[in-house]
């Protein structure tokens, strides 16, 4: 049983991947980069990063870990800045889930479409800072 739900969470995964892929091919080249980046934004909030806001922001997502563009991006700002990106604190983050809905990768999807991005967060996080 263990191995038929981890072939069906792998045919799903292709599916998702398959998707992405699409989407991104429908999209402008600007579009594909905030697309792209979007978590990495979401995770490192940072004042050299596009987004920036000052004050007590919510950031940090759950088991992120950056593809190999999200790295490049990072290492080029690290090489700007001087030094390396601090790690979010360990533990809960409050970002649990970033997802693309609506059109995207959907037949109704153009090269006019918006974004729809969900940001889910942890029940522990307050109102002031959701």
């Amino acid at each position: 049983m263990y191995l038929y739900i981890e072939t069906l969470k792998q045919r799903l995964d292709a599916i998702n991947q398959l998707r992405v892929d699409r989407a991104l091919a429908a999209m402008k080249p600007a579009f594909q980069r905030v697309y792209g980046l979007l978590p990495t934004l979401l995770h490192h909030h940072h004042p050299l990063m596009p987004g920036y806001l000052n004050g007590n922001v919510p950031h940090g997502i759950c088991l992120y870990t950056p593809d190999e563009s999200q790295q490049h991006y990072l290492n080029d700002l690290e090489d700007k800045w001087g030094s390396p990106f601090a790690k979010p604190v360990s533990g809960e983050l409050p970002i649990t889930g970033v997802y693309s809905m609506g059109s995207t990768s959907s037949i109704g999807q153009s090269c006019s479409s918006d974004l729809d991005i969900w940001v889910c967060h942890q029940s522990w996080l307050d109102n002031e800072r959701a």
